[in-house]
């Protein structure tokens, strides 16, 4: 599910737990691109949903058309919110602003913890 409003970094995917021939490396796109990336997985339940096994979500699953445009926000709204034409997978929306950390000059050096550990006595700064 899409939980709008997107946050300025936010990188949106569904798909299922196995690749189908269409999804490809889809659901690895955002977690490369960095900064808070949300993965919709659809995993079927082999316990105890006997009905939406994975030949159900073979039929339902619909790959998002090519000319899709991940950078409109508004249409990747109305694109996940319905599934009666079958369940949209694939890149929703991604977002090409610099991360939070980019930002920070005190982090252009490395975290805050790798300074910590990398100090020689870090404690006597506490």
């Amino acid at each position: 599910m899409v939980y709008p409003p997107f946050p300025p970094d936010f990188n949106q995917a569904v798909g299922p737990t196995t690749p189908l021939p269409s999804t490809g490396s889809g659901q690895a796109a955002p977690l490369r691109a960095g900064g808070i990336a949300l993965l919709d997985i659809l995993p079927p339940c082999i316990t105890f949903n006997r009905r939406n096994t994975w030949a159900w979500y073979r039929e339902r699953c619909k790959p998002i058309a090519d000319s899709h445009d991940p950078r409109n926000k508004m249409k990747a709204l109305e694109l996940a919110m319905p599934w009666d034409g079958g369940i949209p997978i694939g890149l929703f929306y991604t977002c090409d602003r610099p991360t939070f950390e980019s930002q920070q000059p005190v982090l252009r050096n490395g975290t805050l913890v790798e300074a910590f550990v990398a100090a020689e006595h870090p404690h006597e700064n506490l």
